[in-house]
């Protein structure tokens, strides 16, 4: 079972997303226009059940939406003995700087524009370049991510690449204690070196040139409007650990967006769209299946 508790710490569900840079200019253009909201099950309340009706130039009605469940028994397995490796090289292996956000829909990191961060391989037919990582939580250990796995739920899903074996994650307690900096709407925080966040803390299999981690693979869209569908995802198959204490952090995010009715009006967890039909796509693995 792939969601398993042990003490105070929970799996957290790391994910890769590789898209075009145009996509996510014209995302952000088209964002500040039209307000949306994970509110469910409420008639006018503009949540994913509604994202399809509030702009015409929006996916998301299309037929590669993301998230998705991850079925593992019905991948399409790629020769694991050759896997096909998912590389981040951070330019000078430098701390990465830039500046965490409260933007009312998830606390966002922005890469600085002086570090350059590559993404390349896991058959990936060109380099990608990280400009920002987020994260999608519940408001109870019951929901968060917006990817599942055979059915199973994260309380927390971070989108960039993350993977790690240690029995905590020491960049994951770092970004939780800056985000006492931005618990408010609009907060920033400008984040330098001496914070010593390394890319290494979130990823060692993937900046490793010896060890491939392992993923699955599926072409998708983005998971927040316009859900553009020029996106490749990445689901990572190793789980960092957060502590509860950890948790709490993002849980005491507030947020004007994300909820507008119900019982999470004026918080920011529970910002996740449900996973959408597969609609006959196909899933790749570089992952032993038994």
């Amino acid at each position: 079972m792939h969601f398993k508790r042990s003490l105070t710490l929970t799996l957290v569900l790391c994910t890769v997303v590789a898209f075009h840079l145009e996509t996510a200019v014209v995302q952000a253009t088209e964002l500040g226009d039209t307000p949306w909201t994970y509110d469910r099950l409420i008639p006018g309340a503009k949540g994913p059940d509604e994202w399809e009706t509030l702009n015409g130039n929006w996916s998301c009605n299309g037929r590669k939406q993301s998230p998705i469940n991850v079925i593992t028994d019905q991948v399409m397995q790629n020769d694991p003995t050759n896997p096909p490796n998912l590389r981040l090289t951070v330019a000078g292996n430098k701390p990465i700087t830039g500046e965490l956000r409260n933007n009312g829909y998830a606390p966002t990191f922005f890469i600085g524009e002086e570090l350059t961060v590559k993404l390349a391989g896991g058959l990936l037919q060109e380099s990608y370049f990280l400009k920002q990582f987020h994260f999608h939580f519940g408001c109870n250990d019951t929901v968060g991510s917006e990817h599942t796995i055979d059915g199973n739920t994260y309380p927390i899903e971070l989108p960039m690449a993350n993977s790690s074996t240690s029995p905590a994650n020491i960049a994951l307690e770092k970004i939780a204690q800056l985000l006492n900096n931005v618990v408010d709407e609009n907060g920033n925080h400008v984040v330098t070196q001496s914070a010593g966040i390394h890319i290494e803390d979130f990823a060692p299999l993937l900046v490793s040139p010896d060890v491939a981690d392992r993923f699955y693979k599926y072409k998708g869209s983005l998971t927040t409007p316009g859900c553009y569908e020029s996106v490749t995802w990445f689901v990572m198959n190793n789980h960092p650990q957060i502590t509860e204490k950890e948790i709490l952090a993002f849980r005491n995010l507030k947020s004007s967006k994300a909820h507008v009715q119900g019982p999470n009006a004026g918080r920011m967890c529970n910002n996740f769209r449900n996973t959408m039909p597969l609609n006959g796509r196909q899933i790749h693995s570089n992952i032993v299946l038994s």
